[in-house]
């Protein structure tokens, strides 16, 4: 009977460990150090750590150890050296072992819990879209609707191909309604998810309101909200009632909608100082997994545009998304794009999957493939599927002597804590990784947030609407005050000038409403007769020259 293969020996083809681990950073884990990354070999009491900014992909069936030997070691490696990270924790395990370290390090720790809402941080999603929509800026209003648009696609995912059209018209009715909230609502704690949701029984029947969308707000709410207010009655019910599917989880659980729906945490600014966020979603159950991708979708979008307003188009703080059971959370839109794009913004992603067919599953052949393709890293630790092996197989290629380095064979016969690493530029490396515990890491009781329980502030929409009446036919009353001051201005002065003046009376006929707007501040009676005619212009009041 033969010996039994060494998988991975240095003198068949494959990397050695010292070759593998030279350009690795070698690490202490628990002690706070200048560089940090995905643990990549370890043992010794040692782990060995990529800090580049290459995506990473581990691929491992469940019950092998990928998140004891490979997540939780690269989490506490990337907290100890000051950068932050985005778990997706669905059992709490990460949260267990690697918020301690956050803790001693100084991170601030989020924790958004759809498993247990009671015990979660609370953030407003909407707050960065809120704040660019009202500002003003036409730059930063548009960068609003791109990122609400992103968002909707997220909470209201298109998974009907054959048919779009009704989910499509949901998520034009969740992107109108979201800026109908954002210009009506006097206190920005009121725009949130649970005060958008509950417009849709106004706008199937409120005609005040169908009058103000269609003739009093700007292109976006209209063009998004006239096609259902417009629409015949027995398509608008249809429309709405898949808006009230899609959306139903953000109007009823109470628990939940507080969670991402009152101010508490500061959830946008992780790329600006260390920041451990835990996104815990039942994995036994996919009821919310379009949110926990909204969550990460919205992060990524505002963190990418913090970068891109920078010097150097780069965040200050590395963030890490270290999605563990990635194949668990609903599909994330232009996922492929942003692993791609991520990199340079100082954007890190870390992948776990039993299976790259769950990614196919979820995000098609192609996009799956792109995924793949922006990882520079690729971990195998064990599968029994027969595809994959042989792909592995391939990937880790000849040896000198043309024969492959690896067969199905050596890769079914791997050692618990035996993984197989493919890294751009080297040699295949059958690594070893230790269990967490060989470093002392055990799970700790660490307590949980807890959410007060207040309500989440609603809009009023009469109250609103009343609002922007007053406020808005003020402001026409005012503007036709000031067109007639400003005839009256030009008719008093004429008649105290000569033909030389003939240049003065054309100034005068192009002062600016905004200018006459500022004159009318001042009410003070005048007598034009002991003024010059530039302190006329000047000086004149708004209700002393109506009459």
């Amino acid at each position: 009977m033969g010996k039994k293969r060494k998988v991975g020996h240095e003198n068949d083809g494959m990397e050695s460990k010292s070759e593998f681990v030279e350009d690795l950073v070698p690490v202490r884990l628990g002690k706070k150090s200048e560089r940090g990354g995905v643990c990549l070999s370890s043992g010794d009491g040692v782990a060995y750590v990529d800090d580049s900014d290459v995506n990473v992909i581990i691929e491992s069936s469940t019950g092998t150890g990928k998140s004891s030997r490979v997540v939780v070691e690269s989490g506490i490696s990337v907290l100890q050296s000051g950068q932050s990270a985005v778990f997706y924790d669905p059992k709490l395990e990460l949260f267990r072992t690697t918020a301690p370290i956050a803790k001693k390090t100084g991170h601030d720790i989020i924790v958004l819990n759809a498993r247990n809402p009671m015990f979660s941080d609370t953030v407003n999603l909407l707050e960065p879209i809120v704040e660019d929509y009202r500002s003003g800026d036409p730059a930063r209003v548009s960068s609003a609707v791109d990122m609400m648009s992103d968002l909707v696609c997220t909470l209201i995912p298109s998974r009907n191909r054959n048919d779009p059209f009704w989910e499509e018209s949901a998520q034009s009715v969740l992107l109108g309604l979201s800026f109908l909230v954002m210009s009506l609502a006097e206190d920005i704690s009121e725009i949130n998810l649970r005060s958008i949701c509950a417009l849709k029984d106004e706008i199937e029947t409120n005609i005040a309101l169908h009058h103000h969308i269609l003739f009093k707000t700007d292109e976006t709410i209209k063009s998004s909200l006239s096609g259902v207010i417009n629409n015949s009655e027995t398509t608008r019910r249809c429309i709405l009632g898949c808006f009230s599917v899609m959306t139903r989880i953000y109007t009823f659980h109470g628990p939940l909608v507080r969670m991402i729906s009152n101010p508490g945490k500061d959830l946008y600014s992780i790329g600006e100082k260390p920041t451990a966020v835990y996104l815990v979603l039942p994995d036994e159950k996919s009821t919310y997994g379009s949110l926990m991708s909204a969550v990460i979708k919205m992060l990524y979008v505002v963190l990418t545009a913090k970068a891109l307003a920078r010097p150097d188009g780069s965040l200050p703080v590395r963030v890490n998304f270290m999605l563990d059971e990635f194949s668990n959370i609903s599909p994330i839109p232009d996922f492929a794009s942003m692993i791609s794009a991520g990199r340079s913004r100082n954007i890190r992603f870390i992948i776990c999957v039993q299976s790259r067919y769950q990614l196919i599953s979820k995000y098609g052949e192609e996009v799956a493939k792109t995924i793949i393709s922006n990882c520079g890293i690729m971990m195998y630790m064990y599968s029994q599927d027969l595809d994959t092996l042989k792909e592995y197989a391939e990937r880790a290629g000849n040896g000198p002597d043309g024969r492959p380095l690896l067969s199905v064979r050596d890769l079914q016969q791997l050692e618990p804590g035996q993984a197989l690493v493919l890294r751009r530029g080297h040699r295949p490396h059958v690594s070893y990784l230790a269990h967490m515990s060989a470093f002392g890491i055990v799970p700790e009781d660490v307590p949980l947030p807890r959410n007060d329980g207040a309500d989440v502030p609603m809009m009023d929409l009469d109250e609103a609407l009343e609002r922007y009446t007053l406020k808005h036919d003020s402001e026409y009353e005012a503007m036709r005050r000031i067109r007639r001051n400003r005839l009256n201005l030009k008719n008093l002065v004429m008649e105290d000038l000569d033909e030389d003046d003939e240049e003065f009376i054309v100034d005068i006929s192009k002062i600016s409403l905004e200018d006459l707007a500022r004159m009318e501040e001042d009410e003070t009676d005048i007598d034009l007769s002991s003024i010059s005619l530039e302190d006329l212009v000047r000086m004149v009041g708004a209700e002393g020259n109506e009459d």
